[in-house]
């Protein structure tokens, strides 16, 4: 039971922070509040406010995940010199993605 709950709560943080990212792509960091991230992620405000303390957290440690998880998948390359590349690399490679997503090109 320990496992299936520990799961249940990573599921629910990333939902919570995604529901973050999303809310500051499209109306900022005024305009969102955190019943648009609790709506947007199904989660209570009484969760998201068990995890941090406030909005300024909040947007904190999900910019702070969307960026480790960008870095991440990208950075082992086996060496320091090749993680710097690939990690300078990733503007472009979004870039080209939206691109590729935008005209409905496969593997977007």
């Amino acid at each position: 039971m320990g496992g299936e709950r520990r799961s249940r709560g990573v599921s629910r943080e990333r939902a919570i922070l995604s529901a973050v990212i999303g809310l500051l792509g499209e109306a900022g960091y005024e305009a969102m509040t955190m019943d648009a991230v609790a709506a947007r992620a199904h989660a209570s405000k009484t969760t998201i406010y068990r995890r941090w303390p406030g909005k300024p957290e909040l947007v904190r440690a999900a910019v702070d995940a969307y960026i480790a998880g960008r870095v991440l998948r990208s950075a082992d390359t086996g060496s320091l010199r090749g993680d710097l590349l690939s990690v300078r690399k990733l503007p472009a490679r979004g870039a080209a993605r939206r691109r590729r997503r935008q005209a409905g090109a496969p593997g977007a």
